[in-house]
């Protein structure tokens, strides 16, 4: 079937890299952050993925629970496990152990939404303990540069002590649901660049299930990266998992923004489209020619497991090659889109397709 410029993957990319997290401080009794979703799932929701920012002193008690949302679209206030509360206590560490890191926490009892349409407020609040300007946390409530600031939902929001007020800015938050992280788990973002090597690659690597079809049609890539530097070129290729070529584009440096800028997305179409099958593994990316490093943009998740918030999951990842080993990353979502032209659609006629997930 004609899938005309049909974008398959994740790309919430060309901003990622210059990304910077604005992380809550909770310093006061009265104070609370909290991040505002759809649930997305059916599945009873088990436990919360929070970044922690940093600590301060010696850390007092706080809880996070899921509530509800009121007329204002802040959080009510009402643990949503009500007689089975999710509420659940922890204290940091009075160390840097937990600094920049994903932290997973999970609820006293689960709760189990109406539908994948359900908003709720996940709410970190203070509990116990000494709470003031020189013993507390931080935690990433948003996340700027990477995602347009008008952005209308999901959204988060903080509690000054006094009232609620919504920052712009997407929220790195994650839940698990049925034993399935949703949401969108960032711990930091990947920016390695090769050595300045002909040859050296840097590169995501994929496999399209075989529920999507039997063979589908790359016309190109929407990638983000660094391509070389002012002055300088590059290759970016298309190939299979020995490294084979089977497409290949020069991008010259200076015919782009920001050369040697490893914010900067690339779409690059080839000569022809190339047609892959599925369920079997590809890799997409950039190759030194010796002028310059180049390097692959993205997201890296503290487990593995956390890949199944966003599309095809565990089968993407970032890999590299420095002239004598391939690395393969598991724990890296490469910042990327394939362009399709064409999908043969599985017996049946329908195609089992995640769609694109912008970072929220």
């Amino acid at each position: 079937m004609s899938a005309v410029s049909l974008v398959f993957g994740q790309h919430d990319g060309p901003a990622i890299p210059s990304a910077s997290y604005s992380n809550q401080v909770l310093n006061g009794s009265g104070l609370a952050v909290a991040w505002i979703r759809c649930v997305e799932t059916t599945s009873a929701i088990t436990a919360v993925k929070v970044r922690y920012g940093a600590r301060t002193g010696t850390p007092p008690t706080y809880s996070i629970r899921i509530e509800g949302i009121d007329a204002s679209g802040n959080p009510d206030g009402v643990d949503k496990g009500g007689g089975s509360p999710t509420a659940v206590t922890f204290t940091p560490p009075a160390s840097t152990a937990w600094n920049g890191l994903i932290q997973t926490f999970t609820f006293t009892n689960s709760y189990t939404p109406s539908g994948p349409d359900e908003k709720v407020a996940f709410v970190i609040r203070y509990s116990s303990g000494t709470i003031d300007g020189s013993n507390n946390s931080s935690f990433t409530n948003v996340i700027s540069g990477q995602d347009p600031s008008a952005r209308g939902f999901p959204y988060t929001a903080i509690h000054n002590g006094t009232s609620w007020s919504k920052p712009s800015g997407a929220g790195a938050i994650a839940w698990v649901a049925g034993g399935v992280v949703k949401g969108a788990p960032l711990q930091s973002v990947y920016t390695t660049a090769t050595a300045n090597t002909n040859g050296h690659r840097s590169a995501a690597y994929f496999t399209i299930p075989s529920a999507v079809g039997s063979t589908y049609d790359i016309a190109g890539v929407d990638i983000c990266g660094k391509a070389g530097a002012a002055g300088a070129t590059c290759l970016l290729k298309l190939w299979d998992s020995s490294w084979t070529v089977l497409r290949s584009v020069t991008i010259d440096s200076d015919c782009t923004i920001n050369p040697g800028n490893q914010n900067t997305a690339h779409r690059q179409f080839f000569s022809s489209p190339y047609r892959a099958s599925t369920a079997t593994k590809y890799y997409v990316g950039f190759e030194c020619d010796g002028s310059a490093t180049v390097g692959t943009t993205g997201i890296t998740v503290s487990d593995v497991s956390e890949m199944a918030a966003y599309p095809n999951g565990e089968n993407v990842g970032i890999v590299t090659w420095n002239g004598t080993t391939t690395t393969e990353t598991n724990t890296v979502y490469p910042c990327f889109n394939l362009i399709l032209s064409d999908i043969t659609a599985p017996s049946g006629g329908s195609v089992a397709y995640q769609p694109v997930r912008r970072f929220m």
